[in-house]
């Protein structure tokens, strides 16, 4: 059926930028939690379920962050066996993440990512220690990590 007014075919260009994503403080608190029930749980093979993931009130399957934090190569997903789902939703620490939650390594605050793809690291270098968020994300690392039992 043709429209009125509307011609047959419409070209229409887009230019896609490439944006840079802030590691964040969601991020942080996701990987102290992982960490910790590692720690805790002691998970085979370090791999954990997002939706089992928690420490107090805090459960990184709300933050929606995990899977942000592969492009600073500090978390890995397992390969998905399943054919139905688009993602396994299981994960662990890479040696890296630990190092960073131990407040051992720093890390570059931005990643440029062009269509979802890591293209490059920009910004300054940041320790989880210095970052503190905001709202809901609000932490204080040296506290976290005391009054979890990880120090």
């Amino acid at each position: 059926m043709k429209l009125a007014g509307r011609p047959e075919s419409i070209t229409r260009v887009v230019t896609i930028d490439p944006y840079h994503r802030k590691f964040n403080a969601g991020m942080a608190m996701t990987l102290i939690c992982m960490f910790y029930n590692e720690r805790v749980h002691k998970p085979q093979g370090g791999w954990m379920n997002v939706n089992h993931i928690r420490m107090g009130n805090f459960h990184a399957s709300q933050s929606r962050e995990v899977c942000r934090a592969v492009f600073w190569g500090l978390v890995e997903e397992k390969p998905n066996q399943d054919p139905t789902k688009k993602r396994s939703g299981i994960w662990r620490l890479t040696n890296v993440g630990k190092a960073f939650v131990k407040n051992e390594v720093t890390i570059f605050s931005h990643v440029w990512l062009l269509e979802n793809v890591f293209k490059g690291f920009t910004g300054t270098q940041v320790s989880i220690s210095q970052l503190r968020g905001s709202n809901k994300n609000k932490f204080d690392y040296p506290e976290l990590m005391r009054d979890s039992g990880l120090i």
